[in-house]
């Protein structure tokens, strides 16, 4: 009897240690599958800024953004064609592709960092790329399902995903700025918002000038251009009226002088004619010509004569984009203050790998 319970609790123990090592076992193959799992995600990151990692397809999209930036420069700078070889090729010390990803870059750094920020102050919750994909899928499965159901629908049929991914952001950090106004409302003083008024009234809230001008015009002819560029440089040089030069230089030509005013206020915003008079005569002064022109079968000159200031729109008309441009600045600040400290890390070894190839 007594060997047989000896018996009984050996075997007892041999189970105890069987299960025991199956325990360890599962632990280590769990631990193995999370490392795994682990170097598998963090492999597919390019780069992380204050621990919020970036992935590859998150770069990608960016890096196809700025792909047409990247040719434009190489074409004006070194007249690069756009070849099989472009991305890999070098330019004076500049390759394509480094500088593409360097845009890229520059730019996410910017957007993750406004996404974190508003993670931050509550208008997120999930900033992950793997999030935006979802919210991206089911956006589409949505606009598709309206389409076919005869729905009405605004924007595309469909969204692209740097397309959807612009538009998420922007809606985003309007509701962030928002949010801000609502804040900044209820602390900041009317002083300050009409002491940002005065600082800011010149760029942003100049009426701008209306003019008084003279467009000088004669029949299209190689008499009548060079007879142009005579009466400009005499008027010039002499500081004499249009008709006094017509006078002492006797011109031939049949050369027609009228005298106009121009104030944007007057014209329609698709006038292109108004348009592009008004940005010429803004960089002149009074007394000065235009470059010669043509108008039908004329050739046309401009001459300006006065420009009147038109001031400035009152504080109490444009008192909410005050508000709002003072919040643009404080986000802007906000941003720029945080990269500048943002602890950054690049996976050199993912971004080496990344090309259009």
């Amino acid at each position: 009897m007594r060997q047989g319970k000896a018996f009984l609790r050996i075997t007892g123990n041999k189970r105890y240690f069987i299960g025991v090592g199956i325990g360890i076992i599962c632990m280590i193959i769990v631990i193995a599958a999370w490392r795994m799992t682990s170097y598998a995600s963090g492999d597919d990151v390019v780069f992380t800024i204050d621990h919020v990692e970036v992935t590859k397809g998150e770069f990608e999209l960016f890096l196809q953004n700025n792909k047409a930036l990247a040719t434009s420069f190489f074409k004006r700078k070194y007249n690069a064609e756009y070849t099989e070889d472009f991305w890999t090729s070098t330019y004076d010390g500049e390759n394509p592709l480094d500088y593409v990803k360097q845009k890229a870059m520059e730019e996410l750094r910017k957007y993750k960092m406004q996404q974190i920020l508003m993670r931050e102050q509550g208008i997120l919750s999930d900033i992950s790329y793997d999030a935006f994909l979802k919210q991206f899928e089911t956006e589409n499965e949505q606009r598709e399902a309206k389409v076919r159901n005869g729905q009405p629908i605004y924007g595309p049929k469909q969204y692209g995903a740097s397309e959807y991914y612009s538009y998420v952001q922007n809606m985003n950090v309007q509701r962030w700025m928002d949010q801000l106004t609502k804040e900044t409302m209820k602390s900041e003083s009317e002083e300050m918002f009409r002491s940002t008024y005065e600082d800011m009234k010149q760029e942003q809230f100049h009426r701008g000038y209306s003019y008084e001008y003279e467009k000088i015009s004669v029949p299209s002819a190689m008499e009548a251009q060079s007879e142009l560029e005579a009466l400009k440089q005499q008027a010039s040089t002499n500081d004499l009226s249009t008709e006094e030069v017509v006078k002492r230089l006797n011109l031939t030509q049949d050369i027609h002088i009228e005298r106009l005013s121009l104030d944007l206020d007057d014209k329609s915003k698709d006038d292109d004619l108004a348009q592009n008079l008004n940005l010429v005569l803004t960089e002149m002064k009074p007394g000065e010509f235009t470059a010669l022109d043509s108008s039908g079968e004329d050739t046309v000159l401009y001459r300006l004569l006065a420009a009147k200031d038109k001031g400035y729109e009152p504080y109490e008309k444009v008192r909410a984009a005050v508000v709002q441009r003072f919040v643009q600045k404080q986000v802007e600040l906000q941003v720029s203050q945080r990269l500048s400290k943002a602890v950054i890390e690049v996976h050199q070894d993912v971004l080496n790998r990344i090309s259009f190839t």
